[in-house]
């Protein structure tokens, strides 16, 4: 327990480092993704999560927050520690993993640049699919291992980079008194907006060909909110595969699948009566399938679990999630369907991703 007392802490305490860059460039719509305790407590809007660039610190907030002294209920808070740890040579390049030249391989892993932590808690008070009364928390940890952009996508990138810094080149002859970051930064700004908006490239938009992720979770219970009664509820490993097709002559629209393969340790609930529990293995495959134009996504999720021993509790997930991203910072998702299990398996969530942290990269070499 003491490892996972110092990751809260370290979450909580995480700062950002703003530091201006000469020729830097701000990345805009960053995202964290939905928290991996989430996903292994099977709360989560989405079990089958979408590959993001990571921002600094996440808020994921389901359903309700809890009061008086007890833990809060339903939230999760992760962290990018790329963002508090990254060289001071790295540049915009390196983060999305697309090469400065159009010769260059636009396939990469991005292990430590988007990796993010996490801890969640979720409280029940009364689901006969979990422990009654009961506070359930996690530790998660999630990572790339390998994007592949492919031509078209990567020349798109590389062609913005370029123009984002011959506008900041631009501001520093026209302005050559201007010191201040921030007051540079703005006429940066206005010289990108002058551009016709059909040159201009969201960069935020543009989704790799092929994305491959993998997230780890660990999970106890607290029965009757008290520290003392901690029992091991859940731990899980799984990968993610995404394909996106662009669609459409924008560069917004896309048409996404993802596969989901995950292999779970549970602790099964067996007698409530009796608070008796016994331990199995289970393995998720699972779908995702959707549709994503600007700010709306829309996609249907199907998950089979399958017991080791106990194959009378093998079941399916079968979930449709409506994600709305409000502004740079808050997505809204909406959730409705059949959870695992067979009483108390309707699914019905609203939830919001919060994220917060002012990122810029170098653009040189």
């Amino acid at each position: 327990m003491k490892i996972k007392f110092i990751l809260y802490i370290l979450l909580l305490v995480i700062v950002v480092r703003t530091n201006a860059q000469e020729n830097s460039i701000e990345l805009q719509d960053l995202k964290m993704p939905v928290s991996p305790g989430f996903s292994l407590l099977d709360i989560s809007p989405t079990n089958i999560e979408r590959p993001s660039n990571p921002k600094s610190l996440g808020l994921n907030i389901l359903n309700a927050i809890g009061q008086g002294s007890s833990l809060p209920k339903d939230f999760a808070l992760e962290a990018s520690p790329y963002w508090l740890l990254k060289h001071y040579n790295e540049n915009i390049y390196k983060f999305l993993g697309v090469s400065r030249k159009s010769t260059g391989s636009d396939l990469s892993t991005g292990f430590f640049r988007k990796m993010t932590v996490s801890v969640a808690t979720y409280f029940n008070d009364s689901s006969k699919n979990y422990l009654p009364n009961t506070n359930y928390t996690a530790i998660g940890v999630r990572t790339n291992l390998l994007t592949y952009w492919g031509n078209k996508r990567g020349d798109q990138i590389r062609g913005e980079l370029n123009k984002r810094a011959a506008d900041r080149k631009k501001a520093e002859e026209l302005f050559p008194d201007l010191d201040d970051p921030n007051e540079i930064q703005v006429k940066i700004d206005s010289i990108r907006k002058a551009r016709s908006a059909n040159e201009a490239v969201a960069i935020s938009e543009l989704k790799p060909v092929i994305s491959v992720d993998a997230a780890y979770a660990y999970s106890d219970m607290f029965q009757d909110n008290n520290y003392d009664n901690q029992r091991f509820n859940r731990s899980a490993f799984w990968v993610n595969g995404t394909l996106n097709i662009g669609v459409g002559k924008e560069d917004n629209d896309y048409l996404f699948a993802i596969a989901n393969l995950r292999v779970t340790q549970d602790n099964l609930l067996t007698d409530t009566a009796m608070n008796k529990f016994k331990r199995d293995g289970a393995t998720d495959y699972g779908m995702r399938i959707g549709y994503e134009h600007g700010d709306f996504s829309l996609s249907f999720e199907h998950i089979s679990r399958h017991y080791r021993d106990n194959k009378d509790l093998n079941s399916e997930r079968n979930v449709g999630v409506l994600q709305y991203k409000v502004n740079e910072s808050l997505y809204l998702y909406g959730s409705f369907g059949k959870n695992f299990g067979e009483v108390n398996n309707l699914f019905t969530l609203i939830g919001l991703n919060w994220s917060w942290g002012k990122q810029s990269l170098n653009a040189d070499n």
